[in-house]
C-alpha cells in the first residue's frame, strides 16, 4: 500500500510573511519581558537593608503553610546587602 504525503509548498512571498510573524512574535515576547523586569527594578528602588521580604512559593509544603497561617504569603526572608549584592537572608530548614 502507498501513501501519498500533501505537501505544503509556500511561494517567497509566503516564507517571508512567516518569518516576519515569528520575529515579531518574538520580539513582542522580549518586549514584554524587558518591561516587566524594569517593572521589578523599579519597585525595588524603594527597598532597604532589613526589609522583610514576603513571596509566594510553589513548593510541596506550600499549601499546608498557607493553610496553617491563612496567608497568601508561604515564605519570608530579610533584604541584606553583602560587599554591594543584594541577598534575601532565609532562615535554614531543619
Amino acid at each position: 500500500m502507498i501513501f501519498y504525503h500533501k505537501c505544503l509548498v509556500l511561494s517567497w512571498h509566503e516564507k517571508i510573511l512567516k518569518i516576519f510573524l515569528i520575529a515579531v512574535a518574538l520580539l513582542s515576547v522580549a518586549g514584554i519581558v524587558v518591561y516587566l523586569s524594569l517593572a521589578r527594578m523599579e519597585d525595588m528602588e524603594d527597598l532597604k537593608e532589613g526589609d522583610l521580604l514576603f513571596q509566594i512559593s510553589k513548593s510541596a509544603q506550600s499549601p499546608l503553610i498557607a493553610l496553617a497561617t491563612g496567608s497568601v504569603y508561604t515564605h519570608c526572608g530579610i533584604l541584606v546587602e553583602k560587599q554591594g549584592k543584594w541577598y534575601c537572608w532565609k532562615p535554614p530548614g531543619r
